[in-house]
């Protein structure tokens, strides 16, 4: 089988955020500082702040599909002028954008007013989302702005490549973990102040990932070296924790100790959204998504060890760090 690598800036991405801009995920995933291109975007797209892609978007969010969906979410449809799905919806996006409980009465009664002849569900919600996604991209001009970048495009690429070798990441974590992927994606993120994991039937992974800073001629730099493990690694690790969900004994326990600083941890982060308090309780109490940052934090260290990017000492020194940093949540 042969692998597929890439690594860019991706059309699909930067037009979901021209409409993020004008929502309250601005004050949650986005940079605090603005920069050059960022302020480009925001003066093009600032008269469509009204359009109904913001809206639905602002509704989506607000209902509790954020973080790694909305990201995940794109890469499912075809490159903009089509944006029509090209590989299935999955089982986990569809669950996140699934009527209950993530969506809130009122959203419930928007979707049924767009597709009254249709059982609301989470397919039904991605399609539609989709649809005002593209009639964003014609009512904006989206390929106008997109075209009068492309320079800034290509420098930011050719950095991030100088910087991250990612055929060497990619060859590493598949013989410490003994499994192949089809495909490995790194989509670099202009102006997300996070990262991301994403998969695709086990087979087709994503890394989005955040600017480590922003050089003084306004050009996103990327040394994620450490992101991108970590975020390819949930690929490999979170169907092994599926697998064997029902091994772990009474995990809600464990957590029980730390689980009222974890849902004021997460209210703080998701102040700006609307979220409701038993949303917000259920985010709090995910045991298994805290499992899994455990164990990918624990092989992204023994994984830069063996990339070079970490002697024994300081192998020993970060674990350290991180359980320290894990003791005091």
């Amino acid at each position: 089988m042969r692998t597929h690598i890439s690594l860019g800036i991706d059309k699909r991405i930067e037009l979901l955020y021209s409409v993020l801009l004008f929502t309250s995920w601005r004050d949650v995933g986005i940079l605090d500082n603005e920069y050059p291109y960022m302020n480009d975007m925001i003066s093009f797209f600032r008269r469509y702040s009204d359009h109904e892609a913001v809206k639905f978007c602002e509704k989506l969010v607000n209902s509790g599909f954020t973080f790694d969906a909305l990201h995940g979410f794109v890469v499912h449809l075809s490159s903009p002028p089509n944006f029509k799905m090209q590989r299935p919806f999955s089982k986990y996006l569809i669950r996140r954008a699934s009527s209950a409980p993530h969506l809130s009465p009122s959203f419930h009664k928007y979707i049924l007013s767009k597709c009254p002849t249709r059982r609301v569900g989470g397919v039904e919600v991605l399609k539609e989302f989709a649809e005002v996604l593209r009639e964003f991209y014609y009512d904006s001009n989206f390929e106008d702005f997109w075209s009068s970048h492309l320079d800034f495009y290509r420098k930011v690429e050719e950095n991030a490549n100088e910087r991250i070798k990612l055929n060497k990441i990619v060859n590493v974590l598949e013989e410490y973990f003994g499994i192949k992927k089809r495909e490995y994606h790194v989509v670099l993120l202009l102006l997300s102040k996070h990262s991301y994991g994403y998969r695709i039937n086990h087979s087709i992974v994503y890394s989005f990932i955040g600017p480590t800073r922003i050089s003084d001629d306004g050009i996103p730099e990327y040394r994620n070296w450490d992101v991108i493990i970590h975020e390819f690694s949930h690929s490999f690790i979170n169907p092994i924790t599926e697998e064997f969900l029902e091994e772990f004994k009474n995990p809600e326990a464990l957590l029980e100790p730390v689980r009222d600083k974890l849902r004021n941890l997460w209210g703080e982060l998701l102040g700006p959204l609307k979220f409701k308090e038993e949303l917000l309780e259920e985010i709090s109490k995910n045991w298994e998504s805290y499992i899994n940052e455990h164990l990918v934090e624990a092989v992204k260290l023994k994984i830069a060890e063996e990339l070079g990017f970490l002697d024994s000492l300081n192998w020993r020194k970060r674990l350290n760090a991180t359980k320290t940093q894990g003791s005091s949540i």
